[in-house]
């Protein structure tokens, strides 16, 4: 006679939680300890609840994300990663430079960075 072992039932996994570098970008564009009441205003929350969504990034959900980057001056991809060193310019995407342009245009420009990149 055979016996079946029990299997354990799967626990559900812990959800993803992508950093977003919120406090990083908003003193980069506004300067240290200024622009999180604007920000706060912008998301119509208080200025406390913000800075506690700065230091727990993965509260913010996306819609907060894109608030939060129009109203400090970003696109809302960029808050993925860290801002560049001070001094310099904060970097542009293929997307935000296509932004508004015709469909001919954004194909050849599609064509020429697999071109560079070396992808057919």
């Amino acid at each position: 006679m055979a016996t079946r072992t029990r299997q354990p039932i799967p626990k559900n996994r812990k959800p993803r939680r992508i950093k977003l570098y919120l406090r990083e970008w908003r003193e980069f564009m506004f300067g240290k300890k200024r622009g999180a009441p604007k920000v706060a205003e912008a998301l119509n929350i208080e200025r406390e609840s913000y800075l506690k969504m700065e230091r727990e990034t993965w509260r913010a959900s996306y819609s907060d994300a894109v608030i939060i980057a129009r109203t400090i001056g970003v696109d809302p991809n960029q808050l993925q990663w860290p801002p560049p060193p001070v001094g310099q310019k904060p970097p542009e995407s293929a997307d935000a430079i296509l932004e508004g342009a015709s469909e001919e245009v954004r194909d050849m420009a599609i064509r020429a960075l697999r071109g560079i990149v070396g992808k057919p």
